[in-house]
């Protein structure tokens, strides 16, 4: 089973201008949070939430944009395939480039500690494993972590067919990110009813908030607001399909849904 990512659960750092962040590129609060369930097929195996802080990053000092997406397995699901995923991407609020990526990945007998770090001086991006690094790859001024795309897609509504491409590195390969509109619909989730955008995603050889299985693609639906919402991720797995679905979000003083503690 691979972990849903919409995210954003993101994927997404172009549009509307952030006030609290003081960058154009950046369209979510400190304090905006997103819930889902997460299912196999017809069958409930765990939830994930999307987290945005503005907070001190220990390399910096200085307020950094924190974005962190959790992921876990609940009842049966835990005894056939233990999920625990911590995911966090650090971002420049003053530039709105990533400045470290971190996956803690606890899959079944998957264990992971992984470190991204970039330097824009070099312009480079190093990736380790417990502390085991591989060679720098060679970034450009536009590439972003796996996690940091969820802003990109969510910062405007999509047209009508539109295509849009993105590079983003998991700092083993360096790769582009297509998204195209596919359908807007009527959507509802089980926080409510929305206009929505399927869009179909390609995320190629990229690892990280989007694994999936070979061939299969990625389906998801955004609210047309800005910020979009991430209503729901679909993709094919190794056997039958895997989806998350919006259950509760909090953005600035608006509360959608139910949200859990």
């Amino acid at each position: 089973m691979r972990i849903f990512g919409l995210a954003l659960f993101t994927l997404f750092a172009f549009g509307i201008a952030s006030s609290a962040w003081g960058d154009s590129r950046i369209v979510f609060n400190h304090g905006d949070r997103f819930q889902y369930d997460l299912h196999w097929s017809l069958v409930k195996v765990g939830h994930a939430e999307l987290q945005f802080r503005v907070e001190p990053m220990d390399k910096t000092g200085r307020d950094m944009i924190h974005i962190i997406f959790t992921a876990r397995t609940s009842g049966m699901a835990d005894k056939l395939f233990k999920v625990r995923d911590v995911i966090e991407a650090w971002i420049d609020p003053e530039t709105g480039r990533p400045i470290l990526y971190l996956k803690e990945q606890r899959e079944g007998k998957t264990n992971r500690d992984v470190r991204v770090e970039f330097d824009w001086e070099s312009m480079t991006a190093t990736y380790s494993n417990k502390g085991v690094a591989k060679e720098p790859v060679t970034i450009t001024e536009e590439t972003m972590d796996p996690l940091s795309l969820i802003n990109a897609l969510a910062a405007k509504p999509f047209e009508n067919s539109e295509l849009r491409a993105h590079v983003a590195t998991d700092g083993k390969k360096v790769v582009q990110i297509e998204a195209k509109q596919i359908k807007k619909e009527r959507f509802k989730v089980s926080a409510g009813r929305f206009k929505a955008d399927r869009i179909e995603v390609s995320t190629k050889e990229l690892k990280g908030v989007f694994e999936k299985s070979p061939d299969a693609s990625i389906f998801l639906w955004l609210s047309q607001e800005v910020p979009a919402i991430p209503l729901k991720m679909k993709s094919k797995v190794a056997v039958g399909s895997f989806h998350g679905q919006l259950t509760g979000a909090k953005i600035g003083d608006q509360v959608i849904g139910k949200l859990s503690d």
